[in-house]
Order: structure tokens, then sequence, then C-alpha cells
């Protein structure tokens, strides 16, 4: 799996019939609370098995559940947690755009409000999950009646199951294969209620968000290093020169416990 594209598709479905996901989700929503311990457990477990697989997770937890609890309306946290839960969806986040790679605050995916909803146009891409996730938090700046694009940027949870996401390309990356990214044409229509409410501005939002995510990376790793310590003992005790396996040479133990 690690060198081919993609994910075959029971192999996600057993790991999401185990409901990894749930502790990204409030005990109020039927989840695990969104306790800090157990989220790096989660990403430590799974990237001992697979350093994709657990950024996959990452990408669900971080960069999508874990804004939906912070600042959605129940209305629409009720809606998404349930589905995560009983339809074992994903989610991920759209923020980067073809002309404006390290510069969010210029992106020009837009968005305008007319009755109960929001419109969005504009192009996003390298979005992980491209063509897989069912929900997607969109990002966009409102543009006014003059065509000016505002400064703040909002933040939208889009049901896939509504269309309006054509996926233009899908991107020959050169590493984490089994996440798909590509170039996305957005044409959506979100409900009001299903707007993410800044505590302050978008951009703070934003902000909290990209770091909260990274916290997730200790466990990545921690799962990772252990992986690599693991094979590397392993070796060790197989391997024999000179008819001594490496594991009773000294400077091999030193390197192993250092």
């Amino acid at each position: 799996m690690g060198v081919t594209r993609g994910l075959p598709p029971y192999v996600l479905r057993e790991v999401l019939e185990e409901n990894p996901l749930n502790v990204f989700i409030p005990q109020t929503y039927g989840g695990r609370g969104g306790k800090i311990h157990e989220m790096l457990t989660l990403m430590e477990a799974s990237s001992y098995q697979s350093l994709p697989l657990a950024l996959m997770l990452g990408i669900n937890g971080g960069l999508f559940l874990q804004p939906v609890a912070n600042y959605a309306l129940d209305e629409a946290k009720e809606n998404v947690f349930k589905r995560f839960i009983d339809q074992k969806n994903l989610g991920g986040l759209m923020i980067t755009e073809p002309d404006f790679g390290s510069e969010a605050l210029k992106m020009q995916t837009v968005f305008s409000k007319s009755d109960n909803q929001y419109n969005i146009s504009g192009t996003k891409h390298w979005a992980g999950l491209t063509g897989w996730a069912d929900f997607w938090l969109m990002t966009a700046r409102e543009k006014s009646i003059s065509g000016e694009l505002g400064r703040d940027i909002g933040f939208f949870i889009h049901d896939t199951n509504n269309g309006g996401i054509d996926v233009e390309e899908y991107y020959n990356n050169l590493g984490l294969y089994m996440i798909p990214y590509g170039r996305n044409k957005v044409d959506i229509s979100v409900p009001s209620g299903y707007r993410l409410q800044p505590k302050t501005t978008g951009i703070s939002m934003m902000l909290d968000l990209l770091h909260r995510s990274r916290l997730q990376f200790p466990g990545m790793a921690t799962g990772f290093l252990h992986r690599l310590l693991d094979e590397a003992i392993s070796h060790c005790k197989t391997r024999f020169v000179g008819g001594v396996s490496l594991f009773n040479y000294d400077q091999v133990k030193e390197r192993l416990a250092n």
C-alpha cells in the first residue's frame, strides 16, 4: 500500500469501523470527548503502522472535526458528528489556492450571502483527501456589492452530497501516496447555519485551527520512531557478523540505546 496510490476501500472501511475518529468528537454528540492525550495516543498507534494513515486520521481530526467542535453551531455539529459516527464519513480542509500557496490571506475564493445561504466560488488545490471527503471545511473571503474582497476569512462546512466541487486534476504527489491531492473547482451553496463562528476574527480562528492541529505531530513522530526502533532491534538480532548477532556488539547496543 505504501508504493501505490490511494487505499483499497476495504482497508479504509475496516479502519473506520473501529471508530478511531470518535476521539475528536465531544461526548455530548456521542464521541469520546476530544481529550488531547487520547488524540495523541491515536496518532502514535496509527503512525506506528503507517505514517500516511496517521496523517489521514489527523486531517479528519485536526483540520475538520476539532474546528467543527470548537466553532460550529449546534445544528451543524449534530448532523456532522452523527454522520461521522454512524456512516464513517471523512472530512477535510480547503485553504490553499494555485496562485496563493503560502499567502492564504490573499485567497480569491469568494462568498456572498443570499437569503439563508452562502454562495461560494473559486479554485482550491493540495487539499488532502481530494475526491474522498464527505465534508469540506471551505475557506473564502467575502465579496462586496462593489466587487471588493474583504480582509477577513470565512469558514463554511460543505456536504459533498450537495455537489458543487469538481476535481479537475489529481496530483502525482511525490510522497504520501495513500492520500489523494488535486485541484478543485468550487461552486457551492452552504446553509447559513453551517458557517463557523469565530470568537474574534476569521484569521484568528484559522491560526488557532492550524496551530492546534500541529499538536498531533509529536504523536505521529513518537509512533514512527517507535516503529523504527523496533525494526532496528529486530534487524540487529537476526543479522549475524562473524558468527555473532549484531545485537551483542557493544557499539551496536550503544547506538540503539541512543
